[in-house]
C-alpha cells in the first residue's frame, strides 16, 4: 500500500535539502520506490512531501538517509492519488 512521508525541517535554512544533495544526491535522488518528492520552503525552514510505493520502500530508503529521531518522518497511509 502507498505511503506519503512528511518531512519537516524547522529552523533549518532551505541550503541544507541542497548541501545534502551534493553530499550523497545520487543515493537519494534514485529511489526506484519513490513516485513523488516535493521540496518546499515553509514559516519557519522547510520540509518534504514524498509519496512511496509501500512503506517497505521508504524504510529501505531510511537506511540511506539516516535521520536523527527528531527528523524522522510522518508516515500516512494513501487513500487516493489524482
Amino acid at each position: 500500500m502507498a505511503v506519503v512521508a512528511w518531512f519537516e525541517f524547522p529552523g533549518e535554512p532551505i541550503e541544507n535539502y541542497d548541501r545534502g544533495l551534493e553530499v550523497d544526491g545520487e543515493a537519494k535522488q534514485h529511489q526506484p520506490g519513490r513516485t513523488f518528492h516535493v521540496c518546499f520552503e515553509t514559516d519557519d525552514g522547510w520540509a518534504v512531501l514524498d509519496v512511496w510505493e509501500s512503506e517497505e520502500a521508504l524504510a529501505a530508503f531510511g537506511d540511506v538517509l539516516d535521520l536523527p529521531p527528531e527528523r524522522q518522518p510522518r508516515i500516512y497511509r494513501v487513500h487516493n492519488v489524482m
